[in-house]
């Protein structure tokens, strides 16, 4: 299990020093040269592990990291929406959760549209750009709204670490 576990921390660090991976906003992400290259790096990877791994092996990998991501953050933020309160917001069971968070900016829900005319996605809309906001690093630009994300992601980091130690302890 140890060595599944650093197998995968491993992959994550290595997948994460090739942004035309999973940056949509990368100028190599369109570019497949970059990509193949990314992808063999992280097959040489791969094959420690499964000798027979494939390109699509790895592909399928890095979609499967995503994918449980993608559902964890939807608990997140489905628990952060409930107004139940700061103690009640879902605490991530995936023990990588951490490790992805660099891909957190790129899971932004794309804008819905509707093709009915009297049915308005705008507040839906505008909700999933401000938490997308919140949760993206504006290290560059502090502006209240990004201040108030981070800060959120501050304290949820804390209360998250904060329950998981606890948990070792009883």
């Amino acid at each position: 299990m140890a060595d599944k576990i650093n197998f995968l921390t491993e992959f994550i660090y290595l997948c994460r020093q090739f942004p035309c991976l999973w940056k949509v906003k990368s100028s190599n992400y369109s570019n497949r040269r970059e990509k193949n290259k990314a992808y063999e790096r992280l097959l040489l990877l791969y094959k420690t592990v499964d000798e027979n791994a494939t390109i699509d092996t790895v592909k399928k990998k890095i979609n499967t990291l995503r994918c449980c991501l993608r559902k964890e953050l939807k608990k997140v933020r489905k628990s952060k929406r409930s107004g139940e309160g700061f103690d009640n917001i879902y605490v991530p069971t995936l023990w990588y959760y951490d490790h992805l968070m660099f891909t957190v900016d790129q899971e932004e829900p794309r804008q819905s549209v509707s093709n009915d005319p009297e049915e308005s996605d705008e507040n839906t809309v505008e909700e999933a750009e401000s938490e997308a906001e919140g949760l993206k690093d504006n290290s560059s630009t502090s502006t209240p709204s990004s201040l108030l994300g981070e800060l959120s992601l501050c304290l949820y980091a804390v209360s998250y670490h904060t329950k998981r130690n606890n948990d070792c302890f009883t």
